[in-house]
């Protein structure tokens, strides 16, 4: 059969129906004008899954790719926040003020607390030993036990044994229990005397000088051995060889009214015997810490640190304060040992921290998955592992572009904004050479798919057809078969190994009297036909090799 085409440009009216599809040879090239689109009324067109070219509203296809993150409106696409813990400032994302709350942090040991850092960045405390306590050393905090003179356990602060010493009382503790008959000078005290009573080696004794008026004494004046009167007045009075005794073994018995009875006494101021009530007898000889009422002798307390419990001294609840301890190694605290004794715990080591066992208290130094040095808490390399993720902390993570669940974070194009792709733009691949992530141009991607029939240059792919000129007796190849002017006719055949989707074009150039005989190859046919030939000058066909054997002119 014989095909003829029309040089020049074909104008067609009317409505035209074309039953195959319309190839042009230089590409479908529509003229658009150089304006801005109006996302919300503007639409565009596509070709939809059936094969017929439509057209979409960019506001309504702004709705459909808005998934999950984003919202939709008029074209207009934005990032959707909820405005607690994630806001927008202008176009960017951003944590919102005081929008981390507690239960968006991740989790830290128990009893552990946050402090600052020696760079000013948030660490997690560990709690201490059982009954250390949390002390500052002017920049850090740490935990310690308490030693020394006193220790502490389990809240009970124990003075140790032998550890209150003479060079921690003050003067006035001298003062305070200086009572009768005794006397407190720069917090010594020493026996008052008076009288016949005398202070002699550190003893008291008396001397004979208490005979007075009416008494003689027996032995030496340093021993006296016993005393007499020098007249019978009374039952009670014996006569013995060396004078007249006091028989107190005679005298009637009766009980003591401390509140009304009187005594014999030995008036200083004029020498004579007189007597004088028991009560003011105690009044008189009630001194400091003591306190007389009607021949009544009691302790005196001042019910701050020491009280009465009916007729017992002790000790009162919360009485002890610190200016009454002791004094303690530095840095200590005191604590119970295991019998229940309080006892003196010492400062541990630089950067050591108070911790419990359970039982005790015992300094320690951090190790494990994190150390602690002058305050600062430093996890180790490689020491968190995903098993200590929170699942919130991939969410967290996961902005523009990610998804996050169950605590793996994904890749996730419907949140990533559109926009136009340039010469130089580069995407994202997987590399199965080495099984590693890597990025690549849009440029070199063209490049490295443009096969046969395509050619490409700044990312833009574009029909090539590989040209080859042909004469008598040639063989055609896929692409574009050119020959020169003819005076005699031309045979030639088609590829006798062609694949599906192979395209061969025939195009003749000046023919005088002569044609282009174009054979089929084997059981190939063209159309049906055995060979197919070009008549007019600047002629052409086209073929497609569309199944075995079988070439179909288009």
């Amino acid at each position: 059969m014989a095909y003829k085409f029309q040089i020049g440009a074909a104008v067609l009216s009317g409505s035209t129906k074309f039953e195959e599809l319309i190839e042009a040879a230089g590409g479908f090239k529509p003229t658009v004008a150089d304006t801005a689109a109006a996302v919300a009324d503007d639409s565009f067109y596509f070709q939809d899954a059936d094969g017929a070219m439509k057209r979409e509203s960019m506001a309504d296809y702004a709705t459909a790719i808005a998934g999950n993150g984003l919202a939709a409106s008029s074209g207009v696409l934005a990032v959707g926040v909820d405005d607690t813990g994630i806001e927008l400032n202008s176009d960017a994302l951003r944590l919102k003020d005081n929008g981390v709350t507690l239960a968006k942090m991740a989790g830290i040991a128990r009893g552990s607390i946050i402090s600052g850092d020696a760079s000013g960045d948030p660490q997690a405390l560990a709690v201490g030993s059982a009954h250390q306590f949390l002390q500052s050393d002017g920049t850090d905090l740490a935990y310690v036990s308490m030693s020394g003179d006193a220790t502490l356990a389990a809240g009970v602060l124990s003075i140790g044994a032998t550890k209150v010493t003479d060079a921690m009382m003050n003067d006035d503790v001298a003062t305070g229990l200086a009572g009768n008959g005794l006397a407190a000078a720069s917090g010594i005290l020493a026996v008052q005397v008076s009288g016949a009573v005398k202070v002699d080696s550190d003893k008291v004794g008396i001397s004979g000088s208490i005979a007075g008026a009416g008494l003689t004494y027996a032995g030496g004046v340093e021993s006296i051995s016993s005393l007499a009167v020098g007249q019978i007045t009374n039952g009670g009075v014996t006569v013995l060889g060396d004078g007249i005794k006091l028989d107190l073994a005679g005298l009637a018995a009766a009980a003591v009214n401390v509140g009304a009875d009187s005594i014999a006494i030995l008036d200083a101021d004029d020498s004579s015997s007189k007597i004088e009530t028991i009560a003011d007898l105690m009044t008189a000889a009630a001194g400091n810490g003591l306190v007389a009422s009607s021949g009544v002798l009691a302790v005196g307390v001042d019910d701050s640190g020491i009280e009465l419990n009916s007729d017992a001294l002790r000790l009162k609840d919360n009485g002890v304060t610190l200016a009454k301890m002791a004094g303690i190694a530095r840095g200590s605290i005191i604590s119970g040992d295991a019998s229940g004794d309080p006892q003196a715990l010492s400062v541990g080591s630089a950067h050591q921290f108070l911790q419990s066992d359970g039982t005790d208290l015992a300094y320690v130094s951090m190790s494990g998955d994190a150390t602690l040095a002058a305050g600062v808490l430093s996890i180790g390399a490689t020491k968190v592992t995903d098993a200590m993720m929170n699942d919130d902390v991939a969410t967290g993570l996961a902005g523009v572009g990610l998804s996050a669940a169950s605590g793996v974070l994904a890749l996730d194009a419907s949140e990533v904004a559109d926009a136009g792709v340039a010469s130089g733009d580069k995407f994202i691949f997987h590399d199965a050479t080495d099984d590693s992530t890597k990025k690549e141009s849009i440029d070199d991607l063209a490049t490295f798919m443009a096969g046969a029939g395509l050619a490409a240059a700044a990312g833009v792919l574009s029909a090539r057809l590989d040209v080859a000129t042909k004469a008598d007796g040639g063989t055609l190849a896929a692409g574009m078969n050119f020959f020169a002017d003819l005076s005699a006719n031309a045979t030639v055949a088609l590829p006798a190994s062609p694949a599906v989707g192979d395209t061969v074009i025939v195009k003749a150039k000046g023919l005088s009297s002569a044609v282009i005989i174009i054979n089929k190859a084997g059981a190939q046919t063209i159309d049906g036909e055995a060979s197919v030939t070009i008549e007019s000058p600047y002629g052409a066909v086209s073929m497609v090799y569309v199944a075995t054997n079988d070439w179909r002119l288009v």
